[in-house]
């Protein structure tokens, strides 16, 4: 009976050694040999048009293109022709550089909720932070609205001020009409790459134009980072230094 116990117990390690080992090389094997991946997401919300007619019947507002490591993060099929509702995505050469025009014909404006995401992509030996994430065109000087005063925008990170064109054609309907109100995001969800880890970053920005101010308009830009697994469950994106 002794015999027979002692032959059990010896099974049983060697069950417990054997499932030890299985789950310590498949977990290598997931974190270590399997390709990480990360996805990209950028987003146009531009309010208060309703306040605001167009003179012609086409109407473009032109936004930046994100980069990410100094390359393009869509592809032109990606912006080209997509409808949000009565806007299109169109693809323009601006005096900077290549920009996304939301174009909307006729001359009731509404308002913009425009969102593209790329799919899983392979991180490879691609690394980056928050410094890396662009929108583009960027300017280190540019006109900017200080009080309803054209005032410049001085900068020293050429990625902290990107640029929008509004339209010269787009009038207030009214004196008590709002200001537009933009806000660009860019955001980069990161992954695991064995031990190591890409972190989420974004940058994002706000920005309102007085029914008086039109063609370039500056736009700041902040960046934020968060952990992909925070210690503490916490997922509020933070200032990154």
């Amino acid at each position: 009976m002794k015999k027979f116990f002692f032959f059990i117990t010896k099974v049983a390690i060697c069950v417990v050694i054997l499932v030890f080992a299985f789950i310590v090389c498949a977990d290598y094997y997931i974190h270590n040999t399997q390709p990480g991946y990360y996805q990209s997401q950028y987003s146009i919300t531009i309010r208060n048009l309703s306040y605001y007619s167009a003179d012609g019947f086409i109407t473009d507002i032109i936004v930046p293109i994100p980069y990410l490591n100094g390359e393009k993060v869509f592809s032109d099929d990606d912006l080209q022709g997509i409808v949000f509702e009565r806007w299109k995505s169109v693809l323009v050469e601006s005096d900077d550089s290549r920009m996304l025009a939301l174009q909307s014909v006729g001359t009731n404006l509404s308002e913009i909720s425009a969102t593209f995401e790329t799919g899983r992509q392979q991180i490879g030996e691609r690394r980056w932070n928050a410094k890396n994430l662009t929108l583009m065109p960027v300017a280190s000087r540019s006109r900017g609205i200080n009080n309803s005063q054209i005032s410049f925008i001085e900068s020293q990170d050429p990625h902290s001020i990107t640029v929008i064109l509004n339209p010269e054609n787009l009038r207030p309907l009214s004196d008590k009409s709002p200001p537009i109100t933009v806000d660009l995001e860019f955001v980069v969800l990161g992954d695991r790459i064995g031990s190591d880890h890409i972190d989420n970053y974004r940058i994002s920005g706000h920005g309102e134009i007085p029914g008086n101010f039109n063609g370039k308009i500056p736009l700041g830009l902040n960046a934020y980072t968060r952990k992909i697994y925070p210690p503490d469950g916490n997922m509020t994106w933070m200032p990154a230094g």
